[in-house]
């Protein structure tokens, strides 16, 4: 069960004030996240709105912008982050462009109303080749000229100078809807990949493997976990059971929380804390 939850801010803020540093959207099979950050931090504003079971996030997005006052707001900065398991990481030195569309083709069918994006990090070498609908990105691009349509991938290997440990060999673990992102940090990112999963077993094989082909002892890797994973769960009570540097992400001293998302499990909420990261 996803520990993310429903979260709907006092509307005042969007509503009173149309002008905001930097906006987000979140969007998977599950959810749609909303959120405003000031540009000293603040978050002013988060609401997860579930999607329906066989409702198109296409469908939901159209409700959205029909009525929620986030999609009447200006935004200096304004990203789309998407976190799904369809992509392929594509060497810089091969380039980006057009052909990316066909690296994507090896690992993914791409459907006629389906169109193939590519999102770079600094900290990363490799371009992340990802697909969106076509009806979404027109959607946003439409109501937000100024969007950046990025992949969790892509700028979650960003997070390295924020964690606690980034002197040391370092695992950063991010689920979301049945899949797990696997980053592996020794000083600079070494791994990155996303595996599909059915059970808290599947993931312990895959980062048990990824740790032990990429020779970081599990003894002594800090693993950071993040995203749709409770305390009392079995995934977690499995995977400490395994690995004695458990941790959960741990809230940026950049953000400038108020009382209601301090309440939230800080750890739920990394991709939407690393976009202002990035940002800023």
């Amino acid at each position: 069960m996803s520990v993310r939850r429903k979260i709907i801010n006092n509307l005042n803020p969007l509503e009173k004030n149309k002008n905001f540093f930097l906006g987000c959207i979140e969007m998977d099979a599950a959810y749609i996240g909303l959120t405003v950050f000031s540009k000293h931090g603040e978050w002013i504003f988060l609401e997860d709105i579930p999607i329906e079971k066989g409702t198109p996030p296409s469908g939901m997005l159209t409700d959205l912008m029909k009525d929620h006052p986030f999609f009447i707001c200006q935004f200096e900065k304004i990203f789309c982050n998407l976190t799904t398991p369809a992509f392929t990481m594509v060497p810089k030195e091969i380039g980006t462009g057009i052909e990316n569309d066909l690296f994507l083709r090896f690992n993914h069918s791409l459907n006629n109303d389906e169109i193939a994006v590519t999102d770079e990090s600094p900290q990363a070498p490799a371009v992340c080749c990802f697909k969106i609908e076509k009806k979404i990105k027109n959607m946003l691009e439409s109501a937000f000229p100024n969007i950046a349509i990025r992949h969790s991938m892509s700028h979650l290997p960003q997070v390295l100078p924020f964690l606690q440990m980034a002197d040391k060999r370092t695992c950063l673990l991010n689920f979301h809807g049945g899949a797990i992102d696997i980053f592996l940090f020794d000083g600079k990112l070494i791994f990155a990949n996303c595996f599909e999963s059915v059970g808290h077993e599947d993931i312990l094989y895959f980062l048990l493997a990824t740790l032990y082909q990429c020779k970081f002892d599990f003894q002594e890797t800090t693993i950071v976990m993040s995203g749709d994973c409770d305390a009392e769960s079995p995934l977690h009570l499995t995977l400490k059971s395994y690995l004695p540097n458990l941790k959960f992400w741990v809230r940026s001293k950049h953000i400038l929380a108020k009382e209601e998302f301090l309440k939230l499990p800080a750890h739920s909420y990394l991709t939407l804390e690393n976009i202002f990261l990035c940002a800023s």
